[in-house]
């Protein structure tokens, strides 16, 4: 309901499948080693092409911690690499529908 409908939802991605490393790319293997087990919690992507065009992260209270904060400056290095803008939205119980839309609206602009 949030993107009612306009935008496709992936949960649980890797970080693989939404970042390309040419063939040639110094040290290659050494950088998709560290992307290969590294998940994102959602992705939104355009109906027509499936193409990524959001990744949203759930920071719930172990972001907070050193090892994960490290974790989570990587990953968003890798997807501003890539081109693909990341949203980090606080985990709670329940979210407001129209906030989130919001949220979605501003960084997708």
């Amino acid at each position: 309901s949030v993107v009612d409908g306009q935008l496709l939802v992936f949960a649980k991605v890797r970080l693989a499948d939404l970042v390309y490393m040419p063939k040639g790319t110094a040290n290659r293997q050494t950088h998709f080693n560290r992307i290969q087990s590294k998940h994102v919690d959602f992705v939104l992507s355009a109906r027509d092409k499936l193409s990524p065009v959001l990744v949203i992260e759930l920071d719930d209270a172990s972001h907070e911690e050193e090892s994960r904060r490290d974790r989570d400056t990587f990953v968003d290095a890798a997807l501003t690499a890539a081109g693909l803008p990341i949203l980090h939205i606080p985990a709670q119980r329940s979210y407001v529908p129209a906030d989130l839309a919001a949220a979605i609206q501003q960084k997708l602009q």
